[in-house]
């Protein structure tokens, strides 16, 4: 297993130049907190792939990985590079 931060830096530097298939090669094989989930999710943001960001933001959760402040820029930014609109995070009882 890669470690966390030595994968997640390698993630970011892979989603940068454009090569997601080798970013979530190593996605597949780290050690996952949340900030390797924010890594992949950034990527996918970045290239407009956001119908992908949402589906691993709900999958992050179903994980029990808390969002962060990271996570709750980077999904709906995914949604704005790929021109779909508005996104909302419903967490309890306050919208983000």
């Amino acid at each position: 297993m890669i470690d966390a931060v030595f994968g997640t830096a390698f993630m970011d530097i892979y989603a940068k130049c454009g090569r997601l298939d080798m970013a979530w090669d190593v996605f597949e094989k780290i050690k996952k907190d949340v900030f390797t989930w924010n890594a992949i999710n950034c990527g996918l943001a970045m290239y407009s792939r956001a119908e992908d960001a949402i589906k691993l933001f709900f999958k992050m959760q179903r994980q029990k990985f808390r969002p962060n402040g990271i996570t709750l820029v980077g999904v709906p930014s995914a949604f704005a590079h790929s021109g779909m609109g508005d996104f909302q995070f419903y967490e309890g009882s306050v919208w983000y």
